[in-house]
């Protein structure tokens, strides 16, 4: 067949076209881009980003760790055409007008869903924390025990990361890696925090630093650390966050595992909670769920 050329035709036209391109099942279209579709969660894993959510009701998807929301043509925009503010959905609409209604799309078909990549980790890691511990206390104000407690677990470390763009040079810069560990003490995810201010990251994050999650972590890893012996569930939507709650609490921290969920929200807290809750190997009985500011606290009753 050929593509339909949206410019040729009327306002009328193209407007009926961007209807029924906005028709296409979410779900259908996300796996057609090659994503990682879990229907019963919602999430949509694409290159390593791993809080895109799906909701089939609105047709609609949520991004939040790049602050997007939008519909099938959005989701097109940004998978394919690369953009990342309004200004780049508006300008790539008509090429994914264009494929959403010139791409024969089937019935989702869970065959065709990506194998889950193995996590490989792919920085090498400072002795120590140099710069990073520069940033924690004098941006982020945190204290040297603090940092040192998070150290000491494991979960954070100082290393290099390698960007490349498109239309940018490539270049390095120094990143602080939240390290997320499964059940057998293994790395299965990590997520960066860029040091310095660049620039060149603000159209993505208004902070200017880089943020990033690297590829193949696992869907629902995170930061995590445990004071004694877990009771209770302290989750932060991100690692910076649950630093902040464990400076702030750490006096009456007892028997709990802090947790970053990284970037999920409550369509996806039930799945996230659940899946600890196997990882914990405890039989809950009853559960307790309430909201302090950021932080969701559950706790394990038995």
């Amino acid at each position: 067949y050929q593509r339909t050329h949206v410019s040729r035709l009327s306002l009328s036209e193209q407007k009926k076209l961007l209807e029924q391109a906005n028709q296409k099942d979410i779900f259908v279209v996300a796996q057609s881009l090659g994503m990682k579709v879990n229907t019963r969660s919602g999430k949509a894993e694409w290159e390593g980003h791993t809080s895109l959510v799906l909701d089939r009701k609105k047709n609609y998807f949520y991004w939040n760790g790049q602050s997007l929301a939008g519909n099938p043509v959005d989701l097109v925009s940004i998978v394919q055409q690369g953009a990342r503010t309004r200004e780049d959905l508006k300008k790539s609409l008509k090429q994914s007008i264009a494929y959403l209604t010139n791409t024969p799309i089937a019935q989702f078909d869970v065959s065709k869903v990506p194998k889950q990549v193995p996590f490989s980790y792919p920085l090498r890691d400072l002795p120590k924390l140099n710069e990073a511990r520069q940033y924690l206390k004098n941006e982020r104000g945190f204290s040297d025990e603090t940092i040192d407690f998070f150290e000491e677990k494991g979960v954070i470390a100082e290393s290099t990361w390698q960007n490349r763009f498109q239309d940018t040079p490539n270049f390095e810069e120094p990143v602080l890696v939240f390290k997320h560990y499964n059940a057998q003490g293994e790395v299965t995810g990590a997520t960066l925090q860029g040091i310095r201010y660049n620039e060149v990251h603000v159209k993505n994050h208004a902070s200017g630093h880089l943020k990033h999650i690297i590829q193949n972590s696992g869907t629902y890893s995170g930061m995590a650390v445990d004071i004694g012996t877990p009771k209770r569930i302290v989750v932060a939507e991100a690692s910076i966050d649950l630093m902040s709650y464990y400076q702030a609490h750490k006096e009456e921290l007892q028997d709990v595992k802090l947790i970053a969920s990284d970037g999920y929200k409550a369509i996806s807290q039930k799945q996230f909670h659940t899946t600890w809750l196997k990882y914990l190997e405890k039989v809950t009985l009853q559960f307790e769920l309430w909201k302090i500011k950021k932080h969701t606290s559950l706790s394990l009753m038995r």
